[in-house]
């Protein structure tokens, strides 16, 4: 009882070092080998299945019917006869905060001892010297986004090093896209992963896809240049000289916006207070010819106090000191704007 007890905890401090059984985070691929041959990829992979080598999309209903195993654990099998595939990756990220190409991108020291290939796979590239259409060479820093199609090919055939080989085919055809572009075409297009230039090159039938799943048995999925900077010292300077004016430019029409939306929110906010004030002098003469009327007014009464109440109104303003308004032997009248101070 104290073994099958302590089981599960010994099986996790197995797992952490890939003895008898080992475990999978969401996303990731592992290679369990029968001494020198690949014998079965286990896989912990949302919303896709490996089928003869090859990862495809599932349904709704083959999603809900995926097992899973034992407290998390898989099994590999007794060492060393069986164990888990290791293989050597170098770890790249982007820096947003680099200045020149040079910094574009940080690499670790030397190779990773890595146990595991994640399904989706990020990595940066930077193209030195690449020739627009107006024949200026630019730098650009290219950041892609990378799905594993066939697993065995970048961990068995290119024996971890398929960033390499991927990225050989990515230059290739930037190179070729950025052709069609001058300098100031470039500047003006989008960029982003969504609707940029290169947007081209991840579409699932792609001939760029067909030919890097062919080769690498990875499928882009996202691409973008988020940095490039020509590549000639003076013409960097002129075009980062031209930008810097294009958003001084840009802050002052935003401006120029904010004021006159100002206004035309001052001109509503003005005729809707003359409306209300119209529509309260219309009620406040309407309620004194009905009190004059029901006290039994005759009509030439009532046409000389509604004159008198017009014109009362018209001579009552902000800085109006009138108070009331009597003419001969009309009724008192007080009108809606006067200070009644």
């Amino acid at each position: 009882m104290i073994l099958l007890a302590l089981s599960p905890f010994v099986a996790y401090v197995l797992a952490k070092a890939d003895l008898f059984w080992t475990q999978l985070e969401s996303g990731d691929i592992k290679f369990i080998m029968h001494g020198e041959t690949l014998h079965k990829i286990i896989y912990d992979v949302r919303g896709f299945k490996l089928i003869d080598g090859k990862f495809s999309p599932t349904t709704p209903e083959e999603e809900t019917q995926k097992s899973h195993p034992w407290f998390g654990f898989y099994w590999i099998g007794i060492p060393p006869f069986a164990s888990v595939h290791h293989f050597p990756i170098t770890k790249e990220r982007e820096n947003p905060a680099g200045k020149t190409p040079e910094e574009w991108i940080e690499r670790d020291v030397g190779e990773e001892s890595v146990s595991s290939l994640r399904f989706t796979l990020p990595r940066s590239y930077v193209l030195l010297n690449v020739e627009l259409g107006d024949r200026t060479p630019i730098n650009v820093l290219v950041v892609a986004k990378f799905q594993v199609v066939t697993p065995y090919i970048p961990v068995f055939l290119f024996k971890g090093k398929f960033f390499e080989n991927a990225g050989g085919i990515i230059r290739a055809t930037i190179s070729d896209i950025l052709k069609g572009y001058t300098l100031d075409q470039l500047v003006a297009a989008e960029k982003g992963e969504v609707g940029g230039i290169l947007v081209g090159m991840k579409l699932p039938d792609s001939e760029f896809n067909g030919e890097l799943i062919k080769q690498v048995g990875l499928r882009l999925v996202g691409i973008s240049i988020p940095q490039y900077d020509p590549s000639d010292d003076a013409l960097r300077k002129a075009m980062n000289a031209r930008i810097v004016a294009k958003k001084e430019a840009e802050g002052l029409v935003a401006v120029a916006r904010g004021h006159a939306a100002q206004l035309k929110i001052r001109v509503e906010a003005d005729a809707k207070a003359a409306e209300r004030l119209a529509i309260a002098r219309g009620a406040l003469v309407r309620a004194t010819l009905i009190q004059l009327q029901v006290s039994g007014a005759s009509g030439d009464v009532l046409a000389q106090t509604t004159a008198s109440a017009l014109r009362a109104e018209s001579l009552a303003g902000p800085t109006s000191k009138i108070i009331t308004l009597v003419e001969g032997s009309a009724p008192v009248v007080v009108p809606v704007g006067g200070n009644k101070v």
